[in-house]
């Protein structure tokens, strides 16, 4: 997808925000994500879900997700799992 963190940002910046057609997504304003790429994981909060994200995943995604959820917390970011809700229940679809 990108080959530095920076390039990570930049296009991060680009797909975060509100989406009409996904409900769990936040209507927040877009960060600074290029900003971010220069600063301190100390005390930044990530959520991981616990469900239907990575309940099909590869093994080797599995594999690095891991990794990477591991070395974020070495480098002081805590980290939370987080629920998120089925689309169908948000939607009222059954």
């Amino acid at each position: 997808l990108a080959q530095t963190a920076e390039d990570c940002a930049l296009l991060l910046g680009l797909m975060a925000g509100a989406d009409p057609e996904d409900l769990t997504a936040s209507t927040q304003p877009v960060p600074d994500y290029l900003a971010a790429t220069r600063q301190s994981l100390k005390g930044l909060k990530i959520g991981v879900p616990t469900a239907f994200y990575v309940d099909d995943l590869n093994p080797e995604v599995a594999r690095v997700l891991d990794e990477t959820v591991a070395t974020l917390k070495k480098e002081g970011a805590e980290i939370v799992t987080v629920e998120l809700p089925d689309q169908r229940q948000l939607s009222g679809a059954s």
